[in-house]
């Protein structure tokens, strides 16, 4: 709870800045309508189907499917992520979401879906970089490729599809493959800032493939 208060009042929230700064106490609102959800599921009286309706016209999906991916109740999350998708679909932060549930229970091209709407909705090189990364770990690898390559078109500054190039390569073996993956762990180090994301992980790689 005090932890609840303190996002809802703290100006640079992620929920915050979702809803709102005007809004801010309706966090503890929407935290306290996904606890009571969960409390009347674990006795019997709260039906997902009717919830999730409820949720979507009050735009609190996110915050409700982010509670139910923490309690591992991955189906209800898709539930309420795809009712909200279709009268929102704007609204990119939800597909992501919506892509990522779905892959992970096994609806590969329903997530594919999703994360492509997404990067159509805002074609910017952080969404399409966004549906290469589920397309590599799906393993649709030449899909991957051309989403990264893409992203690089739209950005040529945005270094982690380059990082993401080096994992695919890495990941694929294929004949050629570990050259690859050098290049494009090396060109992500290139540009990537000093504090950059990848920057650990890519010249571990970069070590391990340079053996």
């Amino acid at each position: 709870a005090v932890a609840a208060v303190l996002w809802a009042v703290d100006p640079n929230a992620i929920a915050v800045n979702r809803i709102g700064k005007e809004d801010s106490f309706l966090v503890l609102f929407l935290f306290a309508a996904a606890w009571l959800y969960e409390c009347g599921k674990s006795v019997g009286r709260t039906d997902p189907v009717a919830a999730q309706r409820w949720f979507g016209r009050a735009g609190a999906a996110f915050g409700l499917a982010t509670r139910l991916i923490e309690q591992n109740q991955l189906d209800d999350a898709a539930r309420v992520l795809e009712a909200a998708a279709a009268q929102h679909p704007a609204d990119v932060p939800l597909h992501h979401l919506l892509g990522d549930v779905l892959a992970r229970i096994g609806r590969p091209d329903e997530a594919v879906a999703a994360w492509r709407k997404a990067a159509e909705t805002q074609p910017t090189a952080l969404n399409v970089n966004k549906l290469g990364q589920g397309l590599m770990q799906l393993g649709r690898y030449d899909e991957a490729i051309a989403a990264f390559n893409e992203a690089l078109a739209i950005d040529p500054a945005f270094p982690d599809p380059h990082f993401f190039l080096g994992e695919l390569y890495r990941m694929r073996d294929g004949v050629g493959d570990r050259q690859r993956a050098r290049e494009a762990y090396q060109r992500y180090l290139d540009r990537a800032p000093p504090d950059g994301l990848w920057r650990v992980s890519a010249e571990e790689q970069l070590r391990l493939l340079e053996r």
